[in-house]
């Protein structure tokens, strides 16, 4: 889930990056309810769900690097 800082700095984002990061966010979301709903792959949807979550934070750190 997003919290207040992490919804400023996609906000502060380019409109299409702000846009994958909450589509890559989602995507982490629904793969972890997914895991819930299946223990044979839990493991795997989650370990892919961090990955997917570690892309979008890293996206926005990279953005916010650069324009500082």
């Amino acid at each position: 889930m997003i919290g207040n800082e992490g919804r400023s700095r996609v906000s502060a984002l380019p409109e299409r990056l702000g846009y994958t990061v909450m589509f890559l966010r989602m995507t982490a979301t629904e793969m972890h309810k997914l895991a819930e709903q299946n223990p044979e792959i839990a493991r795997e949807l989650r370990h892919m769900a961090e990955q997917v979550q570690g892309e979008a934070d890293s996206l926005v750190g990279h953005i916010g690097e650069r324009r500082q």
